[in-house]
């Protein structure tokens, strides 16, 4: 390191000098075997001393000259990370295979494996060692118990492994998916159904959202069948579990499904094809908002190449309002604009600075008691939610988990409300009540209070004809109304303390 200070702009005899000590002492052996027999000399010491003692103790005994037994340990690996990075020595796979035995799996602690995951985060490695340490080591890992830093480093071979071989492209720290059949996709599913860490849970949905909704210019017009492809796997993920009554996977399954709805209502909507992203940031310039019925009036700072889903977020922001709740109406035609409308940029919906939008909104509180009349209404048919409610098979999966009970049903009804209505259940319940021999048996569940609620507010949207339906189906004033309130009155345990029923 010294040689390498006194001549700082001759990197070439900096490197001769290391390869020279290197090819006659063989000095990373000898690095890797002092970190074997120390992996091992703590395991003689430790043998007896009770696990939650383990970090105190190793403190105290190992500790030399004032130096912990983990700086003892990262003091070989970073004159290591200078030997390889100021030459062109390489590691071997039997290097690899001792570093990730002594710190991974014969650790003593978390701040050991995070030592050797950040080492191999930062490490420049050669392809071949990228597919190696990927394949053989962290797609093998214990997810449970994995820390924010070994996500890191997962994320980082992953990234490198697939941009290698063509189907990521990393783009200023923007993965851009060229292939949707990525290496290690498999293992990344497998981390975030099982992680424990609600960080590590949080960054691992994200990416994974990031890898299904990111996709090239090729691969643009092939989204709807990409989301379809991620819904197919946590619905696969969710049956397998049901039949094996793994409530933790089925509870991890709905955060996804949850999750994914709910980051494409908030940026899924507005994202533009690649070839629209690294436009120059153009001056910021003010809209005027007029909040309905004119009671109000402010102004949002925006750039003429933001999208108005940008507007209706900021809005959403100031107010502490859902999306679902902000209707945008244009200044020039006073008309309501569209989810097509807010994934466009300013300048192409011709709207200029202190142009005046007018806003109708609502509370949440208001939308929570309507949104079960309009889940039919201004559904993006590309939408996860969309997909979802169209699915029969998949609908049909979640009505069943219905009857979990515990946390399980609350988390499975939530899920439902985000969706549109089912068509088929639409159908079902306006041809049945019709008829003048229906089965209300089939239509009015009161076993699962969650069912008969559903089926309660498609009849309510039936009765309901400005809800989005042309015409009334009929009248719940008249003899229909009288045979719903009857059933109801000798179905329903009113003793019952479910919030629901």
């Amino acid at each position: 390191q010294k040689i390498g200070k006194a001549k700082p702009s001759s990197t070439n005899y900096l490197s001769k000098i290391i390869e020279l000590v290197e090819q006659k002492h063989q000095l990373i052996d000898i690095l890797f075997h002092n970190i074997r027999r120390f992996q091992q000399k703590i395991t003689e010491l430790s043998i007896h001393v009770p696990h939650e003692e383990l970090n105190t103790f190793l403190d105290t005994n190992l500790r030399i000259n004032g130096t912990t037994y983990l700086q003892q340990l990262k003091s070989p690996m970073d004159f290591l990370s200078f030997l390889i990075t100021n030459s062109y020595l390489s590691l071997s796979t039997e290097h690899y295979n001792i570093l990730w035995e002594s710190l991974i799996v014969e650790s003593f602690s978390n701040d050991e494996r995070n030592l050797c995951f950040n080492w191999l985060t930062s490490l420049l490695i050669p392809s071949q060692m990228v597919e190696y340490v990927f394949h053989e080591k962290l797609s093998k890992l214990h997810f449970v118990d994995l820390s924010q830093n070994g996500f890191i480093c997962f994320v980082r071979f992953f990234k490198s492994i697939n941009c290698a071989n063509q189907k990521l492209q990393d783009l200023h720290n923007e993965l851009l998916v060229l292939e949707t059949d990525m290496i290690g996709l498999d293992d990344l599913w497998n981390l975030t159904l099982n992680v424990k860490d609600s960080i590590v849970l949080k960054l691992a949905m994200d990416f994974l959202h990031n890898l299904y909704e990111n996709v090239s210019l090729q691969l643009w017009d092939q989204r709807v069948e990409i989301r379809k492809q991620y819904l197919v796997t946590v619905m696969t993920h969710l049956q397998k579990a049901t039949h094996e009554n793994n409530t933790q996977i089925i509870d991890r399954c709905l955060d996804l499904l949850q999750a994914y709805i709910h980051e494409y209502e908030i940026n899924g909507r507005k994202r533009m094809p690649p070839t629209a992203k690294g436009h120059h940031q153009t001056p910021a310039i003010t809209f005027v908002i007029r909040l309905l019925p004119f009671e109000e009036e402010m102004t949002v700072d925006m750039a003429l190449d933001d999208h108005l889903g940008t507007l209706r977020d900021k809005l959403c922001e100031q107010k502490n309002l859902k999306p679902q709740c902000i209707k945008l109406i244009s200044q020039n035609e006073m008309k309501t604009l569209s989810e097509c409308d807010l994934r466009k940029p300013l300048f192409m919906l011709k709207v200029y600075p202190q142009d005046t939008f007018f806003v109708d909104y609502k509370t949440n509180e208001d939308y929570e008691n309507e949104k079960y009349e309009s889940r039919q209404d201004h559904f993006d048919v590309s939408s996860p939610s969309y997909i979802l409610a169209h699915n029969d098979l998949y609908f049909e999966q979640l009505f069943l988990l219905l009857n979990l009970g515990s946390h399980i049903a609350p988390k499975v009804w939530e899920v439902i409300t985000m969706l549109p209505n089912n068509p088929k259940t639409l159908d079902f319940i306006r041809e049945s009540t019709l008829s003048n021999n229906a089965t209300w048996d089939s239509i009015l569940d009161p076993t699962s209070p969650y069912k008969l609620l559903y089926s309660l507010q498609i009849i309510q949207l039936l009765t309901h004809p400005t809800k989005g339906i042309s015409s009334a189906v009929f009248n719940f004033d008249g003899e229909f109304g009288k045979q719903i309130c009857k059933i109801l009155l000798h179905r329903i345990d009113f003793h019952d303390q479910n919030p629901i029923t």
